[in-house]
This record gives C-alpha cells, sequence and structure tokens, in this order.
C-alpha cells in the first residue's frame, strides 16, 4: 500500500499531511529559502531636520485646519487619587514621561504648505492646579464635573501647544483627581 493509500485508508484526504509531515516540509522551506531580515532599526532623527507627518498626523492635522477648535479629537483620562498626595513627585513623574516621549513635546508648523513636525526640548509640563476642597459635597462634585469638561474640551493649538495637558483637582486632604488630556495626533501618529 502506497503512502496515499495508507492516508486515504486512515481518513485524510489526499494532500492532508500530518503534523510531523508539516514540521519536516517547513524546516526544510526554511533551510532552503533563507531570507535576510529586514532591517528594522528606527534611523536617530538630526537635530534641526523636518520630520514629516505620518498619514495618521496628516489626517489629523488636516481635520484639525478644517475645524479650529474642535476637541472631537480630545482623549481625556480622569483618575482619581485617594491618600495623601504629594504634588511635586507627580509633577516630577509627568515631567519625565514628558521628557521620554517626543511626541507629548511636538507641535506642528508649517512651511511652503507642507506641515512638518517640530520636537521641542523639555521643559516642566503646567500641572494646573484647582482646589475645591473649601466646597460643600454637592457644589464641589458639580464644580468637579464642569472643570473636567471644560478642561477636557479645550481645543489644543497644535502649532504652539503641546498636545497634553494635566490638571490637578483637590477635592479634600486625602482625595484628588488627576486629569490627563493628550490630542489623538500624538497617540496615534
Amino acid at each position: 500500500m502506497s503512502d496515499s493509500d495508507e492516508a486515504l485508508a486512515a481518513g485524510r484526504q489526499r494532500g492532508d499531511l500530518t503534523e510531523q509531515q508539516r514540521r519536516v516540509r517547513l524546516e526544510d522551506r526554511l533551510l532552503t529559502h533563507r531570507v535576510a531580515p529586514a532591517d528594522t532599526r528606527i534611523l536617530p532623527r538630526a537635530e534641526g531636520e523636518r520630520c514629516p507627518l505620518s498619514l495618521t498626523q496628516q489626517r489629523l492635522w488636516f481635520l484639525d485646519q478644517l475645524f479650529p477648535g474642535s476637541p472631537a479629537y480630545n482623549e481625556p483620562t480622569a483618575l482619581r487619587l485617594e491618600g495623601k498626595l504629594d504634588s511635586a513627585s507627580l509633577s516630577r513623574a509627568l515631567d519625565e514621561i514628558v521628557a521620554r516621549h517626543e511626541a507629548l513635546r511636538t507641535v506642528f508648523a508649517l512651511a511652503e504648505g507642507e506641515p512638518y513636525q517640530v520636537v521641542q526640548p523639555p521643559r516642566p509640563l503646567d500641572l494646573e492646579p484647582l482646589d475645591l476642597s473649601a466646597l460643600e459635597d454637592a457644589a464641589r462634585e458639580a464644580a468637579l464635573a464642569e472643570a473636567l469638561g471644560e478642561t477636557a474640551a479645550r481645543p489644543f493649538d497644535l502649532s504652539t501647544r503641546w498636545p497634553i495637558r494635566a490638571r490637578l483637582i483637590r477635592l479634600g486632604p486625602l482625595d484628588h483627581v488627576l486629569l490627563l488630556v493628550t490630542h489623538h495626533i500624538a497617540s496615534d501618529g
């Protein structure tokens, strides 16, 4: 009985391979058809070099030009922080994050009709403070909702301002809300 007859007798279709046969064929292909690995290195950007926008950034930049002042691409994240808060340490941590991620320090300039990225040097992120702790519970919750909404909806000027903002809202000695708002161009570029 031939191999193909045995395969048919075992209930397999002609052309079906056993796991062992597939493994042997794959190893054979890998050994005989070696392909050089692609060069996936990210090349450093030369200082002062104009960086073009990615396709996604081009789309978001165009929409920002078409509908200036729109908060449609703002991405707010509010974190409730309970317990003792060292706001100076929080501020330093946010500064370190911004220093490490160029996308959070990038503005978008225009030259000869073409937008390009300008990565700005690190500097402290303005952590906008708001103290609502003196308000009564109901008034504090209403003021919190208003502050969150206003901060989240405030548009970014992508040509002059970083695509990130932070606000620290104090509700009480052991109760804070940290609101981070980024423009989608920084996270999906």
